[in-house]
């Protein structure tokens, strides 16, 4: 059984799965631990600290290319420019975690009360004025 989840200081989940190694990279002067496992049929990339993996390279160092693959699941708030260009259909998932850009579901302990999108029972009429900068244009 592997532990999963929840180590980067989040009140995220933690999960227990079964899983089987496939393959393990050894640190570099970039990276640290990582392994690609087997869970319930798909292949997923763990690393030991919290890195993007916004590059083909990512992907390739673990015999992977996501051209071709039928999924691929990033854990990212955007899509990076590399992988936008093989994505078929990006969609984005908004997950728990130590990163969560699910705004209204985050803790609103230091804000304004009211403020959007934390509550929205009140009226608010959108001001706006030019910088300075359009004004010159």
């Amino acid at each position: 059984m592997l532990h999963l989840g929840n180590a980067f200081g989040s009140d995220g989940a933690e999960v227990r799965v079964k899983a089987r190694v496939l393959q393990i990279l050894l640190p570099t002067a970039s990276t640290a631990h990582e392994a690609l496992v087997e869970v319930a049929g798909n292949r997923v990339i763990l690393t030991e600290r919290r890195r993007p993996f916004h590059n083909l390279a990512d992907f390739h160092r673990f015999g992977i290319e996501p051209a071709t693959e039928t999924m691929l699941v990033v854990k990212s708030g955007y899509l990076s420019p590399e992988l936008a260009v093989v994505a078929k259909t990006p969609l984005m998932a908004l997950t728990e975690g130590a990163v969560n850009q699910a705004l209204p579901s985050l803790p609103n302990h230091h804000r304004p009360v009211p403020s959007w999108p934390f509550q929205r029972d009140f009226d608010w009429v959108p001001q706006f004025h030019l910088s300075g900068r359009a004004a010159i244009r």
